[in-house]
């Protein structure tokens, strides 16, 4: 495979914090176009640290990394309307409903996809009209899940170490086909 059949590629990455502290060292791993990717580890292993080098949120401290074919800080510009990120916690107004969110998050979001396909890609379609404070913690992950795709993105990341959704109803069914909403996995 070349470079450019990746949709991640980091060689060498290293992320050294204010202090000395080294939070990622000497990291490399590449991930392919369609492929499903988990970045895992203990508290304090530096996966958080290692998404915003990814995320293009700052630049490495060494080493390198490409998202989409680009340096993800230096080119942020073309690399994030094409990434989706669902961060650990979402962190939305417990006041709105489903859909007032979802269409909160589409006015800042180039390009937005329909609100009511991305809900629907995660299994929140019947739930829309519920106020963000009375779902259940699967489906407050399923719709940071729905604020990641609803900018159509070729890569999706998160930073979450918990399940996306119960297994209850068909809902894990559905949000792990969700995944397959970035294009590269037409498969599911």
């Amino acid at each position: 495979m070349t470079t450019d059949d990746y949709v991640i590629d980091a060689e060498g990455l290293r992320r050294v914090y204010s202090g000395g502290f080294e939070a990622v060292r000497s990291l490399s791993f590449s991930v392919a176009r369609g492929e499903l990717f988990a970045l895992l580890g203990t508290n304090g292993a530096g996966k958080t640290s290692t998404l915003e080098l990814l995320e293009g949120l700052a630049p490495p401290s060494g080493g390198s990394v490409r998202v989409l074919g680009h340096d993800p800080y230096t080119e942020r510009a073309k690399v994030r309307p094409r990434v989706g990120v669902m961060l650990q916690e979402g962190g939305f107004p417990s006041e709105l409903t489903v859909r007032e969110t979802a269409r909160m998050w589409a006015g800042c979001t180039s390009g937005a996809r329909p609100v009511g396909e991305a809900l629907e890609l995660v299994g929140l379609g019947r739930r829309e009209s519920v106020r963000v404070k009375q779902l259940s913690g699967g489906e407050r992950r399923r719709l940071d899940l729905a604020m990641a795709l609803l900018g159509r993105p070729r890569s999706s990341s998160s930073t979450s170490r918990r399940r996306v959704s119960t297994p209850r109803g068909g809902a894990r069914r559905g949000s792990w086909c969700a995944s397959c909403a970035t294009g590269e996995r037409p498969y599911c």
